[in-house]
């Protein structure tokens, strides 16, 4: 049993350890919410600049995927032999797969975050 006022073993604590303060560092300088208040555009500083060129990117992603394939047409009917009908469906295909997309990251957006489920989505791709 403790009693009181006696000194507990070096184990239980650290002793001349200096308590951290509960307010996070950043490399760029951010104000009182901790957003940055300067765009620093070639630097990759942990998080506010990771952020911004995981989203610049992942959103050229998705206009290179939408938007590349339509001026490509001709070719790709030609190299594949598609019809007419052919094409229809993959135009259907197209859209409703952007359907089941939205539908299922809004979802795990709801469920986890955006962080998170975009981070998954990166690493299943």
């Amino acid at each position: 049993m403790a009693v009181e006022g006696e000194l507990k073993p070096a184990a239980m604590g650290v002793e001349g350890a200096e308590i951290a303060s509960s307010k996070p560092r950043f490399r760029m300088p951010v104000d009182s919410d901790n957003k940055a208040t300067e765009f620093w555009l070639f630097s990759f500083a942990r998080p506010h600049m990771s952020a911004f060129h995981l989203s610049w990117f992942s959103f050229f992603c998705c206009f290179l995927s939408t938007f590349a394939a339509p001026p490509l047409l001709p070719l790709i009917r030609d190299t594949l032999g598609l019809t007419a009908t052919d094409i229809g469906n993959a135009g259907i295909a197209s859209v409703s797969g952007a359907v089941f997309a939205r539908v299922a990251m809004g979802t795990a957006c709801d469920l986890v975050g955006p962080r998170l489920a975009s981070a998954i989505c990166y690493a299943l791709i």
